[in-house]
């Protein structure tokens, strides 16, 4: 059996215990209760336990230095009295001598077959925690293990700070312990550098070592906990800081001096555990293979075939080589039989109870080593560019930094594009301002500078966690906050002038109009100015006011009277500078009468009315979109076109391109043909406007 010779589970007056032994007091570094210590000399097969000790709560009463002797008898009383500490900053403690990679995993691998491993599996109150989801070949993902940036150091406090409320009068606690730490060198496994401080919290000393080392901060605060118990301890011992990881404490020999001290041992665990995941030595739990794994030193117990999934799993037993076996299944944090060991079924108790699921994937945005940055996308993850990660971060959130080991467990497939593709549904999309738009057609996708079957395909997970947005429209924006433009035939931008003109040329008065990119623009002319039909226009530079049409035709108004008989009412709707009105040519004047098709009408008081004859008076001929505009609904002239001023009696026909006055009843009848004919009003500016001729008597 092969046994963690470096990551041990230290215990102060531990010689050569038994496995029974060794197997209480593994979890939380204290010694045994007293009946249990009297217990310690049974044979290996005879559990020694205490059903009612909780966590982190085991009798106080370790020697300070580890001894070739069994551990003592403690006293059954409460825990010693406190020796009164000082305030003062304890002295930084040395970096341990630097190995060679060589020596360090010579060391590692320097185990016996039968030597009698600690196993943490302390003897707890027992308390239901569920173990559904553990799984001996994938404990925990190196998604998870390896995600350095899980807890920033103010969380870790905050969360130390919850399991120890009150530290117990004259001792320190984890989350008030402070040191001075000492300066360590990146090297080939912890590939940053750690900056000594004075004073460092251990929350700053765990986040810290977690980024140098690219460990999980939560596994550092899992392992301290499952070693000495130092996270729910109220009154530990300096001797628990001392070896708080079991950092070099082999089970055959003395705890190697050299890695005594908070730091040390911190940073020395999260650094070894990268050797486990790099070593050339680590070999024989292969990933992805079938290994025979013990369930307990004790051979007799047997074993059970593993395939391990990853290089955490594959650490952790390399750190403790047994699985739990049904009995310590069933037991959640208590005992199970004399063949039971705990310690990664404790690992897995831990992490999940404080932190969540041990498998959970990363997902969103991650920053890997402070460099580049990457999208999660199910198993694998995407390059994101300068070019496209504002969009990203708006849809995806912010990213969160992981290490280079975190990250390698997603192999990179592709680099990001703002068209996307649900790899289940099949819908594309395009992502801005942090939601998605669907496209309803290829079409549409070329209309915005994409083409179909060549977006960034991504897991139905990772799409649907961009927000959806409103549908792509084939309006858009050239900037943001910019003009709209409809996508137009020929490769065209058609500008618009105001929400009338939206409203007019798209349907609705607010259209989703996404911004396009500058290189789909390139492919697009930018037409000439749109305004709503029906709009009157000037210059800044001229009094004269245009009807614009939308074959670019300014059409000259003469006079106000004349909107009011066209309903479209007065005012200027919109003055600009003349480079607005590029591309538009001033044509023609309006007059009372104008042609929509083939249709000609006559205007009066808001009303189109069909006529069969002009009266000699020119037409205008008007684009669609302001026939439309226009209120057709007037009855048709039959023949000769009379009309009046409001609140006047007087009567004129239309003849000769003029305005006759008719002045007998007789003489209306006569040129109605000998009926009374219908007489349009108009308004007396009209009327006044309008060229006059001769009397009709």
């Amino acid at each position: 059996m092969r046994a963690r010779p470096l990551l041990r589970a230290s215990v102060a007056a531990r010689g050569r215990l038994t496995v029974s032994a060794l197997v209480v007091l593994g979890l939380l570094g204290g010694s045994l209760s007293a009946a249990s210590a009297a217990a310690a000399t049974t044979p290996d097969d005879e559990p020694v336990v205490s059903a009612t000790t909780a966590p982190g709560t085991l009798p106080e009463t370790v020697s300070p230095r580890p001894t070739p002797t069994a551990a003592p008898t403690p006293k059954p009383s409460a825990p010693p009295a406190a020796t009164p500490k000082t305030t003062a900053t304890p002295a930084p403690t040395p970096a341990p001598e630097e190995l060679a990679p060589e020596e360090m995993d010579r060391l590692a691998h320097d185990t016996t077959p039968d030597e009698a491993v600690v196993e943490e599996g302390a003897d707890l109150r027992a308390r239901a925690v569920s173990l559904v989801g553990f799984d001996p070949g994938d404990i925990v993902s190196d998604a998870v293990f390896y995600n350095s940036g899980a807890m920033s150091a103010a969380q870790i406090q905050t969360f130390l700070k919850s399991k120890v409320p009150t530290c117990r009068s004259g001792y320190t606690c984890l989350k008030d312990f402070r040191m001075t730490t000492s300066t360590r060198k990146a090297d080939a496994y912890c590939t940053k550098p750690y900056a000594g401080a004075a004073n460092e919290s251990a929350a700053t000393i765990i986040a810290k070592v977690a980024q140098a080392c690219g460990i999980n901060p939560q596994v550092l605060l899992v392992m301290l906990q499952k070693e000495q118990g130092l996270v729910t301890h109220t009154w530990p011992s300096d001797w628990r800081y001392t070896i708080a990881m079991g950092m070099a404490c082999p089970d055959t020999a003395a705890c190697d001096t050299r890695y005594y001290g908070f730091q040390n041992q911190v940073y020395g665990a999260a650094r070894q555990y990268q050797v486990y995941a790099t070593s050339s030595w680590f070999n024989w739990f292969p990933v992805g293979k079938s290994s025979r794994v013990q369930y307990h030193p004790n051979a007799s117990c047997g074993s059970g075939a593993v395939t391990i999934k990853n290089k955490a799993t594959a650490s952790l037993y390399y750190y403790t080589p047994y699985q739990p076996n049904a009995a310590a299944l069933r037991a959640g944090y208590g005992t199970g039989d004399a063949c039971s060991a705990y310690g990664n079924r404790n690992f897995y108790n831990y992490f999940t109870d404080w932190f969540g699921p041990t498998r959970a994937a990363m997902k969103g945005l991650i920053r890997v080593d402070s460099r580049d940055i990457y999208l999660l996308n199910g198993t694998s993850k995407v390059h994101v560019t300068s070019a496209t990660l504002a969009e990203y971060k708006a849809a995806f959130g912010a990213w969160r930094e992981v290490s280079s080991d975190a990250a390698a467990a997603y192999p990179t497939k592709g680099t990001a594009s703002l068209f996307i593709r649900n790899t289940t549904s099949g819908e594309v999309a395009l992502l801005q301002g942090g939601k998605r738009h669907r496209f309803s057609t290829c079409t549409q996708v070329a209309q915005w500078g994409g083409t179909c079957g060549t977006e960034l395909g991504l897991a139905a997970s990772t799409y649907t966690s961009a927000g959806k947005g409103s549908a792509m429209t084939n309006v858009a924006r050239r900037s943001s906050n910019g003009r709209l433009h409809v996508i137009g035939s020929g490769s065209r931008l058609v500008p618009l002038y105001d929400s009338a003109a939206v409203a007019a040329y798209t349907g609705s008065s607010a259209p989703y109009a996404a911004v396009m990119s500058a290189a789909a623009q390139q492919k697009y002319t930018v037409a000439e100015m749109r305004f709503a039909p029906g709009s009157w226009v000037k210059r800044t530079t001229s009094a004269r006011v245009y009807l614009p049409t939308s074959d670019r035709r300014l059409v000259y108004l003469p006079s106000w009277g004349l909107a009011d008989e066209y309903g479209l009412g007065r005012g200027v709707d919109a003055q600009v500078a003349p480079t607005v009105l590029t591309g538009y040519a001033d044509k023609g004047t309006l007059g009372l009468l104008a042609t929509c098709g083939t249709t000609t009408y006559v205007a009066a008081g808001g009303t189109l009315h069909p006529v069969r004859t002009t009266g000699g008076f020119p037409t205008t001929t008007l684009d669609g979109p302001t026939c439309r505009k226009l209120d057709r609904s007037g009855a048709r002239v039959p023949g000769r076109i009379f009309v009046k001023a409001a609140k006047s009696d007087r009567v004129y026909v239309l003849d000769g391109g003029r305005l006759r006055h008719v002045t007998t009843v007789t003489a209306v009848r006569r040129l109605a043909g000998g009926k009374w004919p219908t007489i349009l009003t108009l308004s007396a500016q009209t009327v006044d406007f309008l060229p006059k001729g001769s009397t009709v008597r």
